[in-house]
């Protein structure tokens, strides 16, 4: 095994070890343990618990491409390990989740509740902007988000390290956060960021409740309708390359938007998404970028299959033609248990622009999933 595998699991050895043992030194500690329906680990007087789960998500994907050799692969897209719990008291939570397929950390945080209104959370994880990226993948139209997503959000992950205020009263939550605009601790460029990232979210439900998932696994008793409105501004950050140039300047001001609309009602969902952002490059010309994704989904008899669209472009240089993208998919949930226990088949098609006109490439995909 590699030394840099080797350092990997002994951290997280460490870490489990030193969860047990303060659940061991708390007074009153006898640990107690059960399935509801993770494996939970709890001191009788309260003062501690831990809850292991986790995801598995083996793939098989097919790929043909104008122009080039056909793609036939297996992939296990996610292999992770979650650790869920709080500490002291219940208002002390936090989260580790270990991925182990790539043998990295992807979140570990600590949140900390003072009231409805008033919480704050510190580490590693996905930063409070995009409905995308804030709603569970399990819980997604697709196994893979989509592609206006994935280029106006920051980073390419989606996540970061940094410190963020959260709180939710009746139909109104927001979260709001500062964070090193540097992505997750094994996403992060060789040159470092001289600035940070300032980002912010809020939600209004204008009727009814919850209406996150967008795939449901029964139908909804009540009519439930979301907007949510985001926004983040990054200063001399050098992620990655925004102006699609080939360079390594980074961005000197970038500002992205993102506002959506989700509807459920009995059998179906819908969920409208848009982007835009406004691009300052460091030593280049200031350009703009417009993105949208249209989703749509039913839950058919027996309720065991969900049936799901979506179309998604991508115009993130609106003077750089060549970088437009744009997707169309379409696929089927078969639910064995819920959300836990469930088959992915989707097909569709995704094209990018060059100089030639559109590049296509179809694809094929099966897609397992398990959580527990």
């Amino acid at each position: 095994m590699r030394k840099e595998n080797i350092r990997w699991f002994s951290g997280l050895l460490i870490f489990l070890g030193f969860i047990l043992l303060v659940a061991g030194t708390v007074e009153g500690s006898e640990v107690v343990t059960g399935w509801e329906p993770r494996l939970n680990f709890a001191t009788e007087d309260g003062s501690f618990s831990m809850n292991l789960g986790g995801r598995l998500q083996p793939r098989y994907e097919y790929k043909q491409i104008e122009g080039s050799e056909n793609l036939s692969t297996f992939d296990l897209r996610r292999a992770w390990l979650e650790f869920n719990g709080h500490l002291i008291e219940e208002n002390l939570t936090w989260q580790v989740i270990a991925d182990l397929g790539n043998e990295r950390l992807w979140n570990g945080w600590i949140d900390y509740r003072l009231s409805d209104l008033q919480a704050f959370r510190v580490g590693q994880y996905d930063i409070p902007w995009g409905w995308e990226r804030r709603t569970s993948s399990n819980r997604h139209l697709f196994t893979e988000r989509s592609v206006a997503n994935n280029n106006f959000q920051w980073p390419t992950g989606g996540g970061d390290v940094g410190v963020q205020m959260h709180g939710a009263r009746g139909r109104v939550s927001y979260e709001v956060g500062v964070f090193s605009g540097e992505g997750r601790l094994f996403d992060r460029a060789d040159t470092f960021s001289q600035g940070n990232l300032y980002t912010g979210r809020l939600e209004y439900s204008l009727l009814g409740g919850d209406a996150k998932p967008e795939a449901i696994v029964v139908p909804v008793p009540e009519t439930n309708l979301a907007l949510g409105l985001g926004a983040y501004q990054t200063n001399r950050n050098y992620l990655r390359d925004w102006s699609g140039d080939g360079s390594d300047s980074g961005a000197e001001k970038a500002r992205v938007y993102t506002a959506n609309l989700s509807f459920q009602h009995n059998r179906y969902t819908v969920q409208l998404q848009g982007f835009s952002r406004d691009v300052d490059p460091d030593g280049g010309e200031n350009y703009r970028g417009r993105g949208y994704t249209i989703g749509a989904g039913v839950l058919l008899q027996p309720e065991n299959f969900f049936l799901a669209a979506r179309f998604s472009s991508s115009d993130p240089n609106r003077d750089n033609s060549e970088l437009k993208r744009r997707q169309s998919y379409l696929g089927l949930q078969w639910y064995h248990s819920g959300h836990r226990w469930k088959t992915h088949f989707e097909v569709g098609r995704e094209e990018e622009r060059n100089s030639d006109g559109w590049e296509e490439t179809d694809i094929f995909r099966i897609q397992q999933h398990l959580s527990f």
